[in-house]
This record gives C-alpha cells, structure tokens and sequence, in this order.
C-alpha cells in the first residue's frame, strides 16, 4: 500500500507464511507502477528464504526497512 495512505511511523510486516522452501521462487514485494514511493530507496524489495518476514515503516512518504 502506498506509505501516504498512512501516518508518519506506521508499521506493516509481511510475512511469508509457507513452510516449504521456494526453491528459486522469491516474494517480490513491488510498488505500484502509477506510484513514486520508495522501499529503503528502491521501487521494490525482495523475500528470500523459508519463511522470511520484513517489517516498514512510513514516514508518510515512503517505506523504511526495519
């Protein structure tokens, strides 16, 4: 979600809830392409791993990895 629709120091975690490893397969977590914000300065973040989990933060602009 875009980190506007949120107040400055929000939280989202994702959580990769898949007890299998993915093998080569990778969460892409992507911005939407009508946006401009930011994950930690890029368009998108990658998951790798069993399990993975990541957690943000808002400035109310864009998304800080944590």
């Amino acid at each position: 979600p875009s980190p506007a629709a949120f107040s400055a120091g929000a939280i989202l975690v994702v959580k990769d809830e898949v007890t299998t490893h993915r093998g080569l397969s990778n969460i892409k977590l992507t911005r939407s392409v009508t946006e401009t914000y930011t994950i930690d300065g890029d368009a998108s973040y990658i998951l790798t791993g069993t399990m993975p989990a990541i957690s943000f933060y808002s400035n109310g602009s864009n998304w800080f990895v944590f």
